[in-house]
């Protein structure tokens, strides 16, 4: 579309890939003979017609590096929690359980659930010997074995926490198996 105006709250929500973004919205803006601003930052490019663009470009390259760092620290924290035997959080994978960890309680690991580590085992081989996951998909479903994210699997989670079921939770729900949830163990 087109707009006179290009303005964002801060340029660090508004995009983080860096200084390579800002040739493209400067030739925007100029071509257009339309107008930047970043409140936050206060660039304007009408109030500051010499220094926006300079003042973007620095905007541009500080919201790149604060996503290198981000994600950094984020690869880091994961890196340490798996190498102390701890789960790094994200959903918990089919076959698996989220528990205290037993020598830090306030950290999860992961433990094998057999029955659902059994179904995985079974889907492997009969993916291998050429069943197509959509026809594995069905015969899960028909079959009531509950997916990952079903409410009769959370109930189930809840009460090896020992936590107790929301009043609201459809225990009898056991979800509907798709071919992308196959393809996923």
């Amino acid at each position: 579309g087109e707009a006179d105006i290009l303005a964002v709250y801060a340029v660090d929500r508004w995009t983080r890939m860096g200084i390579g973004e800002s040739g493209p919205i400067i030739a925007a803006v100029d071509a257009r003979g339309g107008r930047f601003v970043a409140a936050r930052e206060s660039i304007d490019s009408a109030a500051d017609p010499d220094y926006w663009k300079l003042r973007l470009a620095f905007s541009l390259d500080t919201a790149e590096k604060e996503r290198r760092n981000t994600t950094a620290r984020v690869n880091s924290s994961q890196r340490y929690l798996k190498e102390q035997g701890y789960w790094e959080g994200g959903r918990v994978p089919f076959g698996y359980a989220a528990v205290a960890h037993p020598h830090n309680p306030s950290k999860r690991t992961l433990i094998i659930r057999e029955r659902e580590a059994a179904v995985a085992r079974e889907l492997a081989e009969r993916l291998a010997s050429g069943e197509l996951p959509s026809h594995l998909a069905r015969e899960l479903t028909d079959r009531g074995i509950p997916t990952a994210t079903s409410g009769w699997r959370r109930a189930e989670t809840l009460a090896l926490a020992g936590r107790p079921l929301p009043a609201d939770l459809d225990t009898e729900d056991r979800g509907f198996w798709h071919t992308q949830s196959i393809q996923s163990i």
